[in-house]
């Protein structure tokens, strides 16, 4: 499931504990913000310009109710992992699949470039 939130264009982080613990952020939210610090700090330390909010990020955790304010509308959500888990396992079975073909593709070229003048090109000539 990591590797399909690293590669969503959208900032994403997740946060835990009553702290807001940043333990994943993807590319796109590293984009967003810059060269901060940001994994395995609070949020309140990694963006001290939330410091005066973070009451309402624990209100919005304990409550899901989103907060509408003049600036912006902020939304906690959790996602569901089983949806994704079922998703990541079915492709890894393509994923193995693709990678065995791959292999086999590399094998034939290899056998390929060791005899360059084609007299050999991986079946019988009764195959022809």
């Amino acid at each position: 499931m990591q590797e399909l939130l690293t590669s969503l264009p959208a900032a994403v982080a997740y946060l835990s504990g009553p702290d807001l613990i940043i333990d994943f952020a993807n590319e796109a939210c590293f984009r967003l913000i810059g060269d901060r610090d940001l994994l395995g700090r609070p949020l309140d330390q990694a963006f001290p310009e939330l410091a005066d909010r973070m009451d309402i990020l624990h209100q919005i955790m304990k409550t899901g109710e989103p907060v509408h304010g003049s600036e912006a509308t902020v939304r906690l959500s959790h996602l569901r992992a089983e949806p994704l888990r079922n998703a990541t396992e079915w492709l890894a079975g393509y994923r193995e699949f693709w990678a065995e073909s791959f292999d086999r593709l590399d094998e034939l070229l290899a056998t390929l470039q060791d005899d360059p003048k084609g007299a050999h090109h991986g079946r019988d000539d009764d195959d022809r």
